[in-house]
Order: structure tokens, then sequence, then C-alpha cells
């Protein structure tokens, strides 16, 4: 690789070709994603249209899938969320729409340092978060996330958690149109019983705080107000397990295996700058020593009788 573009010859040696065959016309269609990495029962197609997303059962086995994020949507409705998706005949409909994600609006706020807008925001989404999802009536729950995968926990611990009856694990702020108004759901395709809204909250601020590493001291106290710091090792366990359930081990490894010999476009980078950098300074180093070679009297000299000869 590093051969290839020392030699400027990058953009010949990464093409890459897409073949779409189709008994329907696809102009319309912008984006397509498969969610490879799943077991079968959980894969679903994902098609982004000009105006239109669907998403749809991968094979037979998948369509108790779609089944599933319906229901999801009904009990989301039910609670009053507001949520941009419905079900059609076998198929999960929205339309398309480029609204500022909540992830986005945040971000935006730390970029600007405004770390108390910042916790004003937090505040909001989890008063709002509380009043849909823990004042539900016949909130009995039959078995919560810590018995059904045999999650140690002490049993004062857990008491000071927030179960929920319906825990939606992706409510991430990537899964929210927000822009300081209302709060618009979608994409919620996973829900546990009886999981603690702390871990709902702790998967979402640990995705963006992921990118925003500098804020290590403020993100630790977060987790210390909304009860998440003394969890965070038995989140994990939840999330470690959870995440099993889903994805297909043998393909995940596949990959794992194949990604870890491929090297970065940074690396890539980093390397040909590299190797820039020390051509340059070859170049400079004997530019300078031509320099000081001409101010010698020997260049002088030679440069002197080189002319005399050709007059000669």
């Amino acid at each position: 690789m590093q051969e290839i573009i020392k030699n400027k010859q990058f953009d010949m040696f990464c093409n890459s070709y897409l073949i779409e065959i189709s008994k329907t016309s696809t102009e319309n269609i912008g984006f397509v994603k498969y969610s490879n990495m799943r077991r079968e029962k959980y894969k679903i197609i994902t098609k982004i249209e000009k105006n239109n997303v669907t998403k749809e059962a991968y094979k037979t086995i998948s369509k108790q899938h779609i089944d599933n994020i319906k229901a999801n949507i009904d009990i989301l409705k039910m609670l009053g969320f507001k949520i941009i998706e419905k079900y059609d005949n076998g198929e999960i409909n929205s339309e398309y729409i480029k609204n500022t994600t909540m992830e986005e609006y945040l971000q935006n706020i730390l970029d600007k340092k405004d770390i108390n807008k910042f916790e004003k925001e937090l505040d909001k989404w989890y008063s709002f978060l509380k009043e849909k999802l823990l004042n539900v009536k016949g909130n009995y729950i039959e078995k919560d996330i810590f018995e059904k995968y045999n999650i140690k926990i002490e049993k004062e611990k857990k008491a000071k958690l927030n179960m929920t009856k319906y825990g939606f694990v992706d409510l991430l702020f990537e899964n929210v149109f927000y822009s300081g108004d209302e709060y618009i759901i979608f994409d919620q395709e996973w829900r546990e019983e009886g999981i603690p809204l702390e871990y709902i909250l702790y998967r979402a601020l640990k995705k963006i705080f992921k990118e925003n590493t500098d804020l290590e001291e403020y993100i630790n106290k977060l987790y210390e107000k909304y009860n998440i710091k003394s969890y965070i090792n038995v989140f994990e366990e939840i999330d470690k397990i959870w995440q099993e359930q889903i994805i297909d081990k043998d393909i995940f490894n596949f990959y794992s295996e194949k990604w870890g010999r491929l090297i970065s476009i940074e690396d890539i980078k980093y390397r040909y700058n590299q190797e820039l950098g020390k051509i340059y300074k070859e170049r400079d180093e004997l530019a300078n020593e031509i320099k000081q070679l001409k101010s010698t009297k020997i260049y002088k000299y030679v440069n002197m009788l080189n002319r005399r000869k050709k007059d000669e």
C-alpha cells in the first residue's frame, strides 16, 4: 500500500463496483442497509428513498422482528411518544425527513462548551422519559433484566433503580429528532421488560461522550447526578449479554478477523505523510549542501575554469 501511494496510484487500486439487479426501478433509492451482523431472525433491510424510509424483513424468519417493531410503535404511541414510523403491509414505513437529531443538537452545544445548556437539555430529556416510562398504569414487572439474564446485583442496590415496564433500550440521542422543541422518536427496534431508566440514559450518554473524551471530569459528574456511576459495571454486563442475543457470533468473528488485518485510511495517510516528510527533509538537506558548496573557494575556482574552457 505504501508503494502504491508513493507511485500515486492509490485511485487505481481502490475501485468499488455496485451492480443493481431488480424487477422494478431502483432510481429513487439513495441508500440500502443490510443488518448482516445480526442473527437471521433479526435481520432487516432498510431502504432510504427520496421521500420515504422502509424497513422490511430480510427473510421469512425475520418477519417476526418486523411484527415486534410494529408492537413497539403501538406501545410508544400508547405511552404518548410522537413517532414517525408506521406499520403497513408487512413493512415499517416513514417519511424521509432531514430534521436535526438530538445527538447533533447536543453535540453543537458541547462544541460551544455551553455546559449549563447541555445539562438543562439532559434534565429536560430525563424528566420526559420519567413521565412517559414510569407513570404507566399496571406497571407490574414480571421479570426484570437482572433476573432474566442472571446478572448479580445487591437487592438494596437494585431497589434504588427506576425500573421500566417498557424498556426501550435504543432511546439514544441519534434516534430522536429534536431542535429545542418537541421530541420525535424513530428506529425503536428493541424492548425489554424491567430495564432501569438509568441504563437507558447511560447508553445514550456513553455514545455521545465517546466522541468527547476531553470532558471526562464532567461525564463523571453527570453519572453521579443521574445515579449511574455505581452501576456502570453491571450496566456494561447487561449491554454485553444483550448484544450477544442479537449478534451472529460467527459473522462477527469473521469480520473482526478481516478488519484486524486492514490498515485504516488514517494510518495510510499518516505513513504517507511520514514518507513525504522524509523526502522533503532530504531535499532541504541537499539544497543546503549545494548552497554551502557554492559558497566555497573550490566551487568558485572550478566554476571559473569551466567558463574559461567554454570560452576557448
